[in-house]
């Protein structure tokens, strides 16, 4: 049989939420205990908040400490020990739905709302659903990057191309109206000179004689 000390009056809960054991098997099946206390003893003595009234418990069988936002199970040295989703521990954070067993006493943990349906599935599902999304989102930030690669690739020949074109221009046919007009087309394409391309069609319409049949006034 299992009792709790405090259930003769109504404690508000300390941690925001409701928290409670609820038992599995035997005659205490579905029955919910609150956990109303930071420090909360679990045990066969009546001096623990939650006694177990069962020989398979021993009298200080465990205790659950809310330490900074985290329900933490230690078993004390019990002669059966503590197990957790059928795994024997001494230490353990618990979470929503574990199934605790203590000698031949079975309940579970609740923190807030219960579970639907099984944890494992629940969280699989989430890690399924989160993965995809981080996939998708990769995809789409690759592709983003691969065509700003690609626009900036294209930018730069087109630069180098109207810079090659006015060098052409000016020293081959002395055509510095042609020269201009393609650097120009340079340094619209690239005004703030990222390419090198781009800098020294900008240095050379600076150096350019104002009209054909003039002079550098430099």
């Amino acid at each position: 049989m299992a009792t709790e000390k405090s259930l003769t009056q109504k404690v508000p809960s300390p941690f925001g939420r409701e928290v409670k054991f609820r038992f599995v098997g035997g005659k205490s099946s579905g029955k919910e205990i609150p956990v109303i206390k930071e420090t909360f003893f679990i045990g066969r003595s009546g001096n623990n908040n939650l006694v177990l009234d069962d020989r398979s418990v021993s009298r200080k069988h465990a205790v659950l400490n809310f330490i900074d936002g985290h329900f933490i199970l230690s078993d004390l040295n019990s002669f059966k020990g503590t197990k957790i989703n059928g795994e024997k521990i001494q230490e353990v954070e618990l979470q929503n739905g574990d199934r605790i067993k203590m000698g031949d006493i079975v309940f579970e943990f609740i923190d807030g709302k219960p579970l639907q349906g099984k944890k494992g599935n629940k969280w699989l599902i989430w890690a399924v659903l989160f993965g995809s999304i981080v996939i998708v989102a990769g995809m789409i930030i690759l592709s983003s990057k691969n065509k700003v690669a690609d626009l900036g690739a294209d930018l730069a020949r087109e630069v180098e191309y109207n810079y090659s074109q006015g060098v052409r221009a000016f020293n081959a046919n002395k055509d510095i109206e042609s020269a201009r007009s393609y650097w120009l087309r340079a340094k619209e394409l690239d005004p703030d000179g990222s390419t090198s391309q781009g800098r020294n069609a900008a240095v050379l319409l600076k150096n350019l004689p104002s009209n054909t049949g003039g002079t550098n006034s430099r």
